[in-house]
C-alpha cells in the first residue's frame, strides 16, 4: 500500500479516534506516536484510530505500546493483528466467517446464520464496523420476479480489505477450539451426500466445520445456496436460500434436509413448497424471508389463501 505523509496519517488517524479531523485537547503526543507506528499505512492508520476510540489515555498509552512491539515486524499483518486480538471470542468468530465466506454477501443473511450459531450478530458485526475490520456496502438491487411488480429495494453486502480477508483465513485455518471452516473450493461438498455428512469428507472424521457453498440445479433455474455447521458438535443444514428463475420448481428437493433448518430464505418461489414434499417433517424455523422480505406466520396465511 502506499504511505502518505504526516500531516494526512494524522487526519486520517483522528477522523478514526475522533470522528473529526483535528486532535482531541491532551491527546496531541499520543496521536503523533501512533502516527509514527503506523507508517504511514492508511489502512493501519484507520485501524487503529478505531481501535483506541471512545477510550481513555490509559488504554491509549497501552495500546501503544503494543503497537510498538508490533513495528518490529514489518509485515502489516502484524500491525493489523492488534485489533483482532483485543476482540472478544463472538467478534472473532463473526470476523473469520466474513473473511472465510460472506464477502460480497447480504449482510441479513450472514446475521441469522451468526445468531442460529448462538453468536451476538448485530453486537459483533457493529464491533467490527467501528474498528475498520469490516465494512457494509449499500447496492440498490432490482427485484424483477414472475409475478411481482418491479422495484428496487436496498441490499446490505459486506466487503472487507483483502489484507483483513487474509488475516481472518490464516486465524481460521489455525483454529483448533471452534469447527473447522472450510473455505477453499476444493473443500466443497456434495450437498446429495448430506446423510453422515462427517464421513463424506475425507479430513472430517471425528470433526465438525462450518461451509458455505452454491449449487446450481435444473440448467440453472435453481440456485442452491446452503450453510452447514453451528456449534462444536453440529454440523446440520443450518441456513438455505432457494433462488429460482423459473416456475417449474414446486417442492424443495428431498434429498435436502430439512430437520434443524434455522432461516429459510424464497427468491422467485412461493412459501408453500414448504408443505409440497412426500416427506413432511416437523421445521425448526425461526427466520423465513421471501424475496428479502421476513415473513410472520400471519403473513404466510395471508400469502397461501
Amino acid at each position: 500500500m502506499k504511505e502518505i505523509n504526516p500531516q494526512h496519517s494524522r487526519e486520517l488517524f483522528c477522523w478514526h479516534a475522533f470522528h473529526r479531523k483535528s486532535c482531541k485537547s491532551g491527546f496531541d503526543n499520543l496521536v503523533d506516536s501512533f502516527v509514527q507506528v503506523c507508517g504511514g499505512l492508511p489502512l493501519a492508520l484507520q485501524v487503529m484510530g478505531g481501535h483506541v476510540f471512545g477510550s481513555d489515555k490509559a488504554y491509549w498509552k497501552l495500546q501503544l505500546n503494543v503497537a510498538k512491539e508490533a513495528r518490529v515486524q514489518k509485515d502489516i499483518k502484524h500491525k493489523l493483528k492488534i485489533s483482532y486480538d483485543a476482540l472478544e471470542e463472538d467478534e472473532k468468530q463473526i470476523f473469520m466467517d466474513v473473511a472465510c465466506f460472506f464477502i460480497g454477501e447480504d449482510v441479513n443473511r450472514a446475521k441469522s446464520i451468526w445468531r442460529a450459531s448462538g453468536w451476538r450478530a448485530e453486537h459483533g458485526l457493529q464491533t467490527l464496523k467501528d474498528t475498520c475490520l469490516v465494512e457494509v456496502e449499500t447496492c440498490l438491487d432490482q427485484l424483477d420476479y414472475p409475478g411481482w411488480k418491479c422495484h428496487y429495494e436496498p441490499e446490505f453486502i459486506l466487503r472487507m480489505h483483502d489484507h483483513f480477508r487474509d488475516l481472518g483465513r490464516e486465524m481460521a485455518d489455525n483454529e483448533t477450539s471452534h469447527p473447522r471452516r472450510l473455505w477453499r473450493p476444493e473443500d466443497r461438498i456434495d450437498i446429495s451426500e448430506f446423510e453422515g455428512i462427517q464421513d463424506t469428507h475425507p479430513d472430517s472424521v471425528g470433526k465438525s466445520f462450518r461451509c458455505f457453498t452454491h449449487d446450481l440445479i435444473g440448467a440453472d433455474a435453481l440456485d442452491i445456496t446452503y450453510f452447514l455447521g453451528s456449534s462444536k458438535t453440529s454440523t446440520s443444514l443450518q441456513c438455505l436460500q432457494l433462488h429460482s428463475t423459473q416456475e417449474e420448481f414446486s417442492s424443495i428437493p428431498e434429498w435436502i434436509p430439512l430437520q434443524n433448518l434455522h432461516t429459510l430464505s424464497l427468491q422467485g418461489v412461493l412459501p408453500t413448497i414448504l408443505w409440497q414434499r412426500d416427506d413432511q417433517v416437523s421445521l425448526k424455523l425461526k427466520e423465513l424471508y421471501c424475496n428479502f422480505y421476513p415473513l410472520t406466520f400471519p403473513d404466510l396465511i395471508m400469502m397461501c389463501i
